[in-house]
Parts: C-alpha cells; structure tokens; sequence
C-alpha cells in the first residue's frame, strides 16, 4: 500500500507538471516495482534467518508432517514453538507435485507418500502427522496404512470443524484410533430429532454394566429421562457404570440394580414395580468358542432370559422395546447366532399383539467391545506375544460403539411390527489387517507377529448381514436397513 501510494502520488506529480519532466514516467513506475520486489525480498530474508536461528526446542520423537498445506504449516510451527510438545517436524511431504521445492519453517517438502518410507529413513522419524483435515477419508486411511507400513507412529489432526472453531493446538493432536481405519466415515445420526420418545420417561436397561450398556445409559443421560434403571447380574459392572456416572452434571437418576435376566420371577417384579416406558435389552451372552462349548448357558440367557424380559415387559405395557441383536444371527451356525436369531423372532412374535413397539437392532463386531478382537489383541501385544487370527481372509463388519448406541436409539424411534434394523457398515474389514494396525499403533516400528489359529467350530469366515427369510422394506434413514422379520 506505501509503495502504490507513493508511485501514484509521484506519477501524478511528475505528470501534471508545466514543461519538461524531471523524470521519465517510466522511471516512476520501475521505481515503485523496484521498491516493493525489494521490501517484500528484505521481509523474506529476515523471515527465514529468525526461522533457521530461533531456538527450537528439540524433542524426543523426530515426526514427518504430512501436507504442506496451511494446517501441515500451522501444525508444524506450533510444535516447533511449543516447549511442552515432544514432537519435532524434520521433513513435510505432500502428493501435490507443485509442492515438491518448497521450504516451510526451513523445512523440505521432500516427496509423496510413496516416499513416506523412504523420507523416514533419511530423517531417522520415528512418527507422521496427517495434515490434510480436508481431505476425504478413504485417502487418510490410504496414507496411514503408508505410514504404518514404513513403521511410523501415526497421528492426525482434530476435524475441519474443530479447527475452524479452535484452530490448531499442539493438545488437539492426537494418535489415530481404529476407528479412523473403517473404510467410510463414521456414522452420526441424528439423536436430537428422535429423543422425544426418552424425554421424561423411565429407561430400563439390561446388560447395563457391559460396554454396550455402559455407554448407552451414558447417552441416554443426555436426553433428561426421568430415571434411568439399571439392571446387570455382575455386580463389579455395575460398580464401574456407578463410578463412571459420578461425575456426570445429568440430574437423571441412575438406579444400579443386581439382578439376572433368567430369573423369570425377579423379571416380573422388577417391571411392576419400575413401570417402565422404553426397555433395552442389551443383556446376552456372546463369546462364540465359549458358547459352542456351552450352548446350553446361550439358550438360558440368549433364548429364555429374552422371553423373561418380553413378558414382563408386555405385562408392564412397555411403550416400545429394543432387542440387541448381532450379524451372527444372520444364516446362523454357532450357538450365539441360534439363539440370537430366536431371540429376534420371539420379540417379533411380542409386536404382532402388544400394545407397544417391539423390534430388534443387529450389530456387526463393535470395536473395543467387552470380549471383541480388539482387546485380545491388546492383551497379546502387552505380554509381547503373535497376534492370533482364525483365517488370513477372514472377514468382518464393524461399528464404533457410538454407531451401535446411536442406533439403537435411532430404531426406538422408527420401529413397528416385526422390524429389524442394521446399520450399513460399508466393506468388511480383514482381522489381519485390524491386527497389523492395531500393533502398529501400540508397538510402533516393531515387526508384526501373527500366528494363524484356523476356524473354530461355529466361527465364518465372511459374516453376512441379512437371513435368507428377512424381508427388506425401505431404507428409513440413508445409513441404515429395515427388514421384517417372521414372528416365532
């Protein structure tokens, strides 16, 4: 701005004066270029000697910054400058091929991510930080599998919304979970428009102290029934659940109650005392190799303590009711999926004539759940043994816990007679991929070991979604399948 108004008042001046000019016009102009190449050349020199002769404080991980865009510069000057970070960018990479020459904070921008493997070695990093919260998610899944490839410890940046709304933060960065490697976005419903129906009401919850049950009484918390019963037969379950709701600011009372959902009898007190208006039946037993050795423990629980809570609950006049069903009753082979599937047909069977909804929800494997792949792999990674699969090949769906419970919630509802509800997963995942990921992300750098255990009885190798009797009926929601299911 000084040098254009400089150059004008000049030129103007010179311009309009009588006679000869003391100057050529073109002397003026030049004179105006000259003078901002040489500010903005002398701004630039001082910007990059403060850059390359600054302090920076020198931390323990020597970290790859992927992206070299505006959050990749940002990120990296914050760690740079932060005294608590112990994280150092060495190197940018950026698959942008206009990219390739530049410097930032005096630091390369050295190749794509087919180069991720061999900038780590160059530069001796030992983690890569995926900078490009813009961009779709399939190609985050694509460079953190490239990194966890050449080793690296993978971090990520928070989303575009988060940014927009705090910036970046050194604190916001944070390691990527495996949630991040589903190949789709995570799903989020929308919970506002559909929690009148728990507004005020009384929530029984059965199997309240699994991890399922756990995070639902959580989320249900949010929208101010008027008591939330609590129901499981592990009493260390549900002294965590106790804990973990201590601290809430919901003023829903949480009633922990011990109680077993095979006993018929307890079952019909409980419900004529509770009176309750919405029932989530989470409460099942569910480890297949431990039910193909006891099938008859899946029938008590699975099949009969399913039938117990259905007929206390159309005693009560439950106003809707929600069964937790699993992809494993889908053409069902093993214990759990027999008496899951009949679990789903005996609930049908109660919406034909009760006055409420009745209905089911069928989830793929949930990440991190209690008794799930995730922490057996886990505890086999922290005593430093081989990772075991049933099957290179083997394939499964998989949800978040958050997808499971929002879902739940979602089906409550929308449901009507005889409906079944699945949450579109996208593509199976591998488990030997989820095991190679996972390990890279707890034991970075280390090679993976993997001991190949072969199919137990009653185990596929590719879970399916739907039985061969379900009916599909319109898509309620984009991101979720209704079908009808055959009373029993």
């Amino acid at each position: 701005m000084a040098a254009f108004a400089t150059t004008a008042t000049v030129f103007v001046v010179v311009w309009s004066r009588p006679g000869p000019n003391l100057v050529p016009l073109s002397a003026v102009l030049a004179a105006g270029a000259y003078l901002s190449i040489g500010a903005f050349g002398v701004r630039y020199i001082l910007r990059l000697v403060v850059e390359r002769s600054s302090p920076h404080r020198i931390g323990t991980e020597r970290l790859l910054v992927f992206g070299a865009g505006d959050a990749g510069y940002q990120a990296a000057k914050a760690l740079l400058h932060d005294p608590a970070s112990d994280l150092t960018p060495v190197a940018f990479l950026d698959d942008d091929v206009s990219k390739r020459s530049l410097r930032l904070l005096g630091l390369r921008v050295v190749g794509g991510r087919g180069q991720i493997a061999a900038a780590a070695a160059e530069y001796q990093a030992s983690s890569l930080l995926i900078a490009i919260p813009a961009a779709p998610h399939g190609e985050l899944v694509k460079i953190a599998d490239a990194g966890i490839d050449a080793g690296l410890a993978v971090k990520i940046l928070p989303s575009l919304s988060k940014i927009a709304l705090e910036g970046i933060r050194v604190k916001n960065i944070r390691e990527i979970e495996l949630a991040d490697f589903l190949d789709r976005e995570e799903t989020h419903l929308d919970l506002k428009a559909i929690g009148g129906y728990i507004t005020g009401k009384r929530i029984l919850v059965t199997g309240a102290g699994g991890s399922i049950g756990t995070q639902l009484c959580q989320t249900l918390m949010r929208f101010a029934p008027s008591a939330i019963l609590a129901l499981d037969h592990a009493e260390n379950n549900l002294h965590r659940l106790g804990l973990s709701a201590a601290g809430d600011s919901s003023e829903t009372p949480l009633h922990l109650t011990l109680g077993d959902v095979r006993d018929a009898g307890r079952m019909l007190a409980l419900f004529e005392e509770y009176r309750p208006d919405v029932v989530f039946h989470t409460a099942a037993h569910k480890h297949v190799p431990f039910l193909e050795e006891f099938p008859e423990e899946a029938t008590k629980t699975n099949v009969f303590g399913t039938l117990n809570v259905l007929q206390a609950a159309h005693k009560a006049q439950v106003g809707t009711f929600v069964n937790i069903s699993t992809d494993k009753a889908a053409d069902p082979i093993s214990a759990l999926g027999i008496t899951k599937r009949t679990a789903e047909l005996l609930t049908s069977y109660y919406s034909t004539f009760a006055d409420g909804k009745y209905l089911s929800v069928r989830f793929g494997n949930v990440l991190g759940s209690d008794g799930s792949v995730i922490p057996t792999f886990r505890e086999q990674l922290r005593q430093n043994k081989p990772l075991t699969i049933t099957h290179p090949d083997a394939t499964r769906y998989f949800m978040t816990v958050a997808e499971a419970v929002e879902l739940v919630i979602q089906a409550g509802s929308m449901g009507t007679e005889n409906d079944l509800f699945v949450l579109d997963m996208g593509e199976p995942v591998r488990i030997v991929d989820l095991a190679r990921r996972l390990s890279a992300a707890l034991r970075p750098g280390m090679p993976l070991q993997i001991e190949e255990i072969g199919l137990r009885h009653g185990e596929k190798l590719h879970e399916v979604l739907f039985h061969d009797s379900d009916e599909s009926v319109e898509k309620p929601h984009d991101r979720i399948w209704r079908c009808r299911v055959e009373p029993l």
